[in-house]
């Protein structure tokens, strides 16, 4: 099944604190699977090699919705 993840990126990633999210849109057998594949991609470009050093955990779930979901805000200047 299709899901759109939005999740917190950790305060001690982020550019502006408690503002940093990630969404992206990936198929799983579960919600919690989306999550868990939604936390492996966000680890894997913020920490790139270094992925290993890592918690997943600490990307914390905002929203997970069934379906492939875009962001429609209009982007800040």
């Amino acid at each position: 099944m299709k899901y759109t993840v939005l999740l917190l990126r950790p305060d001690y990633i982020a550019d502006t604190f408690g503002q940093d999210t990630y969404m992206d849109h990936v198929e799983a057998t579960t919600p919690a699977g989306a999550v868990d594949e939604t936390r492996t991609r966000a680890i894997a470009l913020d920490y790139g090699e270094d992925k290993d050093e890592a918690i997943p955990e600490a990307y914390f779930v905002l929203a997970v919705f069934a379906g492939h979901h875009d962001d429609v805000a209009p982007e800040e200047s």
